[in-house]
């Protein structure tokens, strides 16, 4: 017995030892990781600084990026999580010709964050107050990529006066979106809370960005190393895009996603604003494998049909403009798609201008 108990009180001991020191390594490692991490993220804020300014907006500072000269300006509006960088194919092209300002929504690329909400309207007010100090005039043409679409209609709703013209690449439909959500018009939608309030999932992103697991996930996604991008643009969204305030918003603001695409589903009325969409030749690619092409025809056309008939909500429609050899991503991402919308872009602008 007295074996046994000695047995037992030598195993008790070694696994206390085995669980201290396991205890110790992964602290020592999570620390070095940390550590490690710290110093490249401090590496590309260094090497990758701001190509535009920063502005004062509200209690954050906000970042434009604004080359050329001429009037009507043109705004860029970024994708859901993209911000101006994803722009650099189209930037020069379209500042050959007249001035052309990328922003950064609140929490993205340079931009600080903003307190909540994080919805649509509050997008275009602090849009508004970002452009007049920045000096940019109105009418301009927005330019809006996906989600930067659905902003640009909730903007114009907001701001009337401010347009010359829309022009949204692949926005987000909202009716399509809130029917596979199950969303019904009138439902209740919560609000999001602020930052210092999201809990658990700003514990996990700040794990995430600290010890350099999203650079590790990134590192394996084909669609985030594409030769093919912007080498600048792709640099910089890798550096911007895994620090732990971009990651602990990007958590928070999907709450507001389905509000957003209520706000947009309540701006589809245009007026006499000059309203252009642009659709690529291969939407839905980026859906993945386990969608048939079957399927991905049917989702096309369906897309298409719903974009002939938002541009039914203007007396100035410019039509719709296919971008060929590009999906909803590449049709910025990579040079001769982006070529393709600077070119019809200008169109637009030349139009408008006269």
């Amino acid at each position: 017995m007295t074996s046994i108990n000695s047995v037992t009180r030598t195993l008790v001991r070694v696994s206390k030892a085995v669980l201290k020191w396991s205890l110790i390594g992964l602290v020592s490692v999570a620390t070095l990781a940390f550590i490690t991490e710290s110093y490249f993220k401090a590496q590309n804020a260094k090497h990758f600084p701001a190509p535009g300014e920063l502005f004062q907006v509200g209690e954050h500072k906000m970042h434009i990026w604004c080359e050329g000269r001429g009037k009507p300006a043109i705004v860029l509006d970024s994708g859901a999580s993209m911000f101006s960088s994803g722009w650099r194919w189209v930037m020069p092209e379209l500042a050959s010709s007249t001035r052309v300002c990328a922003f950064d929504r609140s929490g993205l690329g340079w931009s600080e964050v903003s307190r909540p909400p994080y919805d649509g309207i509050n997008a275009a007010h602090e849009l508004n107050a970002l452009l007049v100090q920045a000096g940019v005039e109105s009418p301009f043409i927005y330019v809006g990529h996906s989600l930067g679409g659905n902003l640009g209609g909730i903007y114009h709703q907001q701001y009337p006066g401010d347009l010359s013209a829309l022009i949204m690449l692949e926005p987000g439909n909202p009716e399509i979106f809130l029917q596979e959500i199950g969303e019904e018009r009138g439902a209740v939608v919560v609000r999001g809370k602020p930052i210092s309030d999201c809990r658990m999932r700003c514990v996990i992103m700040a794990f995430v960005s600290s010890l350099g697991i999203l650079d590790i996930a990134l590192a394996q996604i084909d669609a985030a190393n594409d030769p093919l991008y912007h080498p600048q643009a792709l640099a910089e969204y890798k550096a911007r895009i895994n620090r732990t305030e971009a990651l602990q918003f990007l958590a928070q603001r999907g709450k507001y996603l389905t509000e957003i695409m209520f706000q947009s589903a309540d701006s589809q009325e245009y007026g006499d604003l000059p309203v252009a969409i642009f659709h690529s030749e291969n939407a839905g690619e980026l859906l993945g494998d386990s969608t048939s092409p079957q399927d991905l025809i049917e989702d096309r056309e369906k897309g298409v049909r719903a974009y002939a008939s938002a541009l039914t909500h203007t007396t100035h429609s410019l039509g719709l403009t296919k971008i060929n050899q590009a999906n909803h991503l590449t049709m910025v991402m990579y040079e001769e798609p982006a070529n393709q919308v600077s070119a019809r872009v200008l169109e637009i602008w030349q139009q408008v201008r006269e």
